[in-house]
């Protein structure tokens, strides 16, 4: 599915796609107002799509959708949901089923350096050594976890890994953010953010 993104304004529309042909079909009984940079990613937990911030003519936006399929959802959440923001990089985690998200940026439009969670209806921070990353992509690799490529010119051969996956209760006491091409330096603590290369995993999965 696709929603909203920039046009004469900012789109509030909703596209399905079936395999073949994208549709707009008649507007949801609620739904998520126009903005754009919003992230967005699988989540059989909630039905179908988790949707999160972006941002309008206000700036940034700080609510969490659910599409179902059929219409959106704002969910209630019972704790502090990441900060408003847009451009971050969101991701289904399969094994968790969870989904992660990561970076962004926020009403300064500085880089938000932060790994969040979405798991049994409420976000959590992952204490993490998180890559600063703005307009990424992320996608969840079943032998490596999951990718993330920076988006800035003099940063785009630099995918990361998180190490160790995003599945289960994990978290990170400790851990470093390795940006040495070096192949002989491992990744440190459980669950951390680390060079592709570091890691010596490979470039060839990050998404862009």
């Amino acid at each position: 599915m696709l929603f909203g993104g920039l046009g004469a304004g900012f789109l509030d529309d909703t596209w399905t796609w079936d395999g073949e042909a994208w549709h707009l079909g008649e507007p949801p009984a609620a739904s998520p107002t126009g903005r754009y940079f919003h992230a967005a990613a699988t989540a059989p937990a909630v039905g179908g799509v988790l949707l999160f911030g972006g941002a309008d003519a206000g700036g940034p936006l700080g609510e969490t959708w659910a599409w179902n399929g059929d219409t959106w959802t704002e969910l209630a959440l019972p704790a502090t949901p990441p900060e408003s923001g847009f451009a971050a990089a969101m991701a289904h985690d399969p094994v968790g089923d969870a989904v992660v998200r990561v970076g962004g940026a926020g009403a300064n439009q500085t880089s938000s350096a932060t790994t969040w969670r979405f798991k049994s209806g409420g976000w959590s921070e992952l204490v993490a050594a998180t890559p600063s990353v703005v307009g990424a992509s992320l996608l969840y690799d079943v032998a490596a976890g999951a990718h993330a490529a920076r988006r800035p010119a003099s940063e785009l051969d630099k995918p990361y890994v998180w190490d160790g996956g995003m599945g289960g209760d994990r978290r990170a006491p400790t851990g470093a953010l390795t940006t040495s091409p070096s192949r002989t330096t491992p990744c440190t603590g459980s669950s951390s953010w680390c060079s592709a290369r570091t890691c010596g995993r490979g470039t060839g999965r990050a998404g862009r």
